[in-house]
């Protein structure tokens, strides 16, 4: 199956995308795939708050951005074939998971599932102390944890050091720790418990509602 190649234009760059649903091989990889990764939203930030703001726990947010997260996972030669791309009449094969191919956060998702689990074994002190409150959500390549602010700092720097080691492809100068942070287009305020649209996705909706 040949994808067509495209572009998105972004606001930093251009990404390359190669077509998987014009085909129609996205319906074919997602009606193959025997597991669904299931992708956190706001409403579990908001649950996440609500249990720490009931437990009377003052929370800190860390997050974190995989770089070229689908690009890092090699695919298994027996499905090559669904990662051909045509380019100026020649076929082109991805060995690695694509931007726009349905499969590659297929691979991915469960790379940064492994990952997510290591995370939540590692501690600078007594796991078993009230003061070990952590929960961490991912949406594709953001990574988002919600950490007991007494313990913060300790915490946070030992998440990043042990990403460090493991060779995860951390996008440094997207790291982002504070007590507010945007996370799937929204605005989340650890310290009042506040969430809203950002700017640019109020905008989004306002220009698609305008055309309905």
């Amino acid at each position: 199956m040949k994808l067509p190649l495209g572009v998105r234009v972004e606001a930093d760059k251009l990404r390359s995308i190669q077509d998987g649903s014009a085909p129609g091989l996205t319906f074919f990889i997602q009606t193959h795939c025997k597991v669904r990764i299931p992708l956190p939203g706001i409403q579990d930030s908001r649950q996440i708050l609500a249990i720490a703001r009931r437990d009377n726990i003052p929370i800190g947010l860390l997050k974190a951005d995989y770089s070229k997260a689908h690009r890092r996972i090699p695919i298994l030669e027996k499905d090559w074939v669904y990662m051909a791309v045509v380019i100026l009449g020649a076929i082109w094969l991805n060995l690695v998971g694509t931007y726009g191919v349905a499969s590659a956060q297929y691979y991915w998702g469960q790379m940064a599932g492994y990952i997510l689990r290591l995370l939540y074994h590692i501690s600078t002190g007594d796991r078993t102390s009230p003061h070990f409150w952590r929960w961490l959500i991912i949406y594709v390549d953001d990574l988002l944890a919600f950490i007991h602010l007494r313990v913060f700092w300790e915490e946070a720097t030992l998440i990043l050091v042990f990403l460090e080691v493991i060779g995860a492809p951390v996008n440094w100068k997207k790291v982002h720790i504070g007590l507010h942070n945007v996370f799937v287009g929204f605005h989340i305020d650890a310290k009042l418990h506040h969430f809203a649209l950002t700017l640019i996705k109020r905008k989004m909706l306002s220009d698609l509602a305008t055309k309905l």
